[in-house]
């Protein structure tokens, strides 16, 4: 039996590549696309960070690289992998980090941490679908993405309640809306797609449209590629909330930019001032330098 360096797995003896994509005949990485998929299948956004950090930590195993160089190489974009290897750090230095639910809330506790500061409960996270939902509903007209809606009384499809079911104010079309209080996986577009599919049969005429609306604090690849498969065929959104200072922002996802390109514009939309200052200053230093410094995970310089 032989062990991939990348994902630790046991391999035959006979076996040429592994399932990531490492080769074991020439000693490198012989399938990027394979890695890339390996590294975006993981479960949970900490496991997705190490992954990325054991790729990377492969690479200049090999060869002294900077992220910039390591992107072009997987096709990524060279800010999301900073990101990344910068979480994956964080994740060394204080494991705790795991116990937060999306990868932006760990983001933001960490920078806290690194700077100084008393750690503070993560204000932007609802604590139920029950709650975002009532803020929703209260603050409905001062909300732009939804003024122009107006709200139908509770709607219960054959499977479940819909969380909310609108209609425009001048226009003929029906809005479906789908809460999620962390993370949306693909698996939401199946259901949203149920419940348009019902409305559109069940409640809207044939010459009226029927729009989905994914609300959900995080999102991962998954649901990018699901959205991405519908794009121009079926009108779905999704959108990204925080809340600062009482006041709900939603930020839409581009699906059609690159995955990690639009997942991590999102998060620097949602930063605080100052804090994206920083971000941006830290991954402009890593690309100016001549090459990088090893870390126990690939992570970020340490202070």
């Amino acid at each position: 039996m032989k062990k991939c360096p990348i994902c630790d797995v046991e391999n035959a003896e006979a076996v040429s590549e592994c399932n990531c994509g490492f080769s074991f005949v020439a000693n490198a990485i012989g399938d990027y696309s394979r890695i890339r998929g390996w590294v975006r299948g993981a479960a949970r956004w900490d496991e997705k960070v190490r992954r990325w950090s054991k790729v990377c930590r492969f690479l200049r195993s090999l060869q002294p690289q900077r992220v910039k160089d390591m992107a072009e190489l997987l096709e990524v974009n060279p800010a999301t992998l900073h990101y990344y290897l910068e979480l994956a750090g964080a994740l060394e230095k204080y494991p705790e980090l795991v116990k937060y639910r999306t990868q932006r809330v760990a983001h933001d506790q960490y920078h806290t941490r690194k700077h100084g500061k008393t750690e503070k409960a993560p204000a932007d996270v609802f604590g139920s679908e029950v709650e975002l939902q009532k803020y929703l509903k209260q603050h409905w007209d001062e909300i732009p993405v939804l003024q122009e809606w107006r709200l139908e009384p509770a709607c219960f499809s054959p499977w479940d309640r819909i969380d909310f079911l609108a209609r425009h104010k001048k226009d003929r079309r029906w809005l479906v809306i789908e809460l999620k209080v962390t993370l949306s996986s693909d698996e939401t577009v199946g259901q949203i797609l149920k419940y348009m599919g019902w409305v559109k049969r069940e409640r809207a005429t044939k010459d009226e449209r029927v729009e989905g609306l994914i609300i959900s604090e995080s999102s991962d690849e998954r649901i990018w590629y699901a959205l991405h498969a519908v794009h121009g065929a079926v009108p779905i959104d999704l959108m990204q909330y925080c809340l600062e200072s009482d006041r709900l922002r939603l930020f839409r996802v581009d699906v059609t930019d690159p995955p990690d390109s639009a997942l991590l514009s999102i998060h620097l939309q949602t930063l605080e001032p100052n804090r994206k200052r920083v971000l941006i200053e830290e991954i402009v230093k890593q690309f100016q330098r001549p090459t990088m410094p090893s870390h126990g995970t690939d992570g970020a310089t340490s202070e």
